[in-house]
Parts: C-alpha cells; structure tokens; sequence
C-alpha cells in the first residue's frame, strides 16, 4: 500500500527533493520503505527507514505503556542501564526450560556477570555504588541527590584518587558533597553514622576531595538548617516563621557574617521559642543543631537585643 505524505514531511524526513524534474510531491510506500517522486516516477529511495512510532496512543498512560524507548541513563547503576541480562528460566513463548537448558543458562549468566567487572576499577565503582544507595536509603534522600553522589564518586575513581584509600570514606565525602551543592541539611555526623565510619575518616576524605578536585562547595546559610531543627523538635509552623524573621532582622544588621550557621540557627530557634512562650532547653536546642551550647549561647546573647525591636504581635 502506498501512501502520501505531505511535500513538508518528506522534506523534514528525507531532506531532499526529487533530482530529476526537482519536484517536492513525494510518495512513500510505507510497506517497502521507498520514495518515489509522483511527477516522474523515479525512486529516490530505496529500503530506506522511518523513525516514527508504528503504534497509536489515545492517552499519556498508553503511550507510556507502549513506548520501547527503555528508561533513561543513571549514574546510580554500575553499567548506567546499558547493559542486557539473562531472562528467569523461560523460553520466548513462556514455557518454562528444562533443567538441563537452565544449568547451562546459568553459567552462561556467571560468565556475562565476571565479563562485566574484569577490571578492578569496574569492581570499585560496583561496590561504591552498592554502598552508596545503602546510605542513600538509610538518610532518606531525594533521587537527585542519589545521582549527584554517584556522579561525583565517578569522576573521583578516573582521577585515581580512591587508589590506596577507603572506597566507604569517599562514598560517604561524595554523599555530603552531593548534600552541599543542593543545599540539604545532612552533617557529616549523621552521614558517618548511615555509613558506619567515624565523623574523623569522613572529614578527612571530604578535605581530600575538595583538596584534590577543587570542589568549591556553597557557603551554608542559617537558613537552610531551621525547618531541620524545627521537624526534629517538633515545633510548629509559628516558631519556625518567627525564626525567620529574628535571622531577617539579623542580617540586615550583619550580626550573621563570619558565624557558625548551626549555632546562629539554634540561636534564632530558641529564641523564638522564648518570645512565643514554648517549653524547650538550651540543651535540647544545641544537640539537635549539632552545635555546642557555648556557641548558641553567644549568638543568643547577640541577637536578644532584636527582640525589643521585633513586634511580637
């Protein structure tokens, strides 16, 4: 059966007209692939190919069933999703195989498997990775985080920095570097205690890294860390507004510049608390920002004079 096409699509498809009587009205016979010019017959095509879907949708679900285009590349998987695997013991039909047939499948699935990683940097970055998602679950990260470690670890294996040294403590370094560069509230407490190394091994390999790759990570606002500390305390949405606005006012007086962002959050925390009338200690406050009672005790000094000009209505 030959179809028609209209003189835009052929030429958005084929990008030519026809050479002899240079007509634009093309045929394509949709069955064997040629164009052909309607003017003077001559076939400008032979066995050629289209590009377009051969099945209809009539809706996103059905297209998104239908389409074979596969999933999109990922940093997270060893081989990025490129790589083919064996079936799960059943034929085309969906018979299932004899055992003699799966034995042999089998072996054949352990030799495509040691194919894959027969170098020891393809082993390094398969365990890296593995790891790597451990922690990413236990910490409840978001995907993007996921693929920004795993691209980060990537690009520290081909500078050979992993040579010699912890696969896990630059696992973790690519983890909190990921977390800085998107601005998620993750000390490097809590990703040595996902990971099961010591906040010392963690700070040493991320100094490493940003050492060596000249990794130059965003400054930490206070900002970033009061809805942390509010959904740990479990305060309300008043007190975390209310923090806001005490940080505002500081930083139009420039009492944040050059202070520990954790101590200066914790600081603001507690004393929105204090002017709201909720119940909660210094201790309490400063454990759960990571920070020392010494430091928010400093900045709650500080900022105690912003108070009198806050409206508390």
């Amino acid at each position: 059966m030959i179809t028609l096409q209209s003189t835009s699509q052929i030429e958005a498809d084929q990008k030519t007209s026809c050479p002899g009587c240079q007509s634009t009205t093309l045929v394509e016979d949709v069955k064997t692939g040629e164009v052909i010019c309607s003017q003077c017959g001559l076939v400008i095509t032979d066995r050629g190919y289209s590009l377009r879907q051969d099945w209809r949708a009539y809706s996103f679900a059905e297209q998104d069933k239908r389409s074979r285009s596969g999933y999109a590349l990922s940093n997270k998987i060893f081989d990025r999703g490129l790589s083919t695997t064996f079936g799960n013991g059943y034929d085309s039909k969906g018979k299932k195989l004899d055992q003699e047939t799966q034995n042999m499948m089998n072996r054949l699935k352990k030799q495509d498997q040691r194919a894959k990683v027969n170098e020891s940097w393809q082993r390094n970055l398969k365990i890296a990775l593995s790891e790597m998602s451990r922690i990413c679950n236990e910490l409840h990260l978001p995907d993007h985080i996921h693929e920004k470690a795993a691209q980060i670890y990537r690009r520290i294996l081909r500078e050979d920095l992993v040579r010699g040294r912890s696969i896990d403590g630059f696992v973790t370094a690519a983890i909190y570097a990921a977390c800085r560069t998107n601005h998620i509230p993750r000390s490097i407490n809590e990703i040595a205690e996902a990971s099961f190394l010591t906040e010392h091994e963690v700070r040493y390999h991320y100094r490493l890294f940003v050492k060596e790759m000249d990794f130059k990570p965003p400054i930490d606002r206070p900002t970033k860390f009061i809805s942390s500390l509010a959904s740990k305390l479990k305060l309300n949405g008043l007190v975390e507004e209310r923090s806001l606005k005490i940080l505002d006012l500081a930083q139009k007086r420039n009492l944040v510049v050059g202070k520990n962002p954790r101590g200066v959050a914790a600081a603001v925390l507690y004393l929105a608390c204090q002017g709201i009338g909720v119940s909660i200690t210094q201790a309490e406050v400063a454990r759960a920002a990571n920070t020392s009672e010494v430091t928010m005790r400093k900045r709650f000094k500080e900022y105690t004079s912003i108070i009198q000009s806050f409206n508390l209505n």
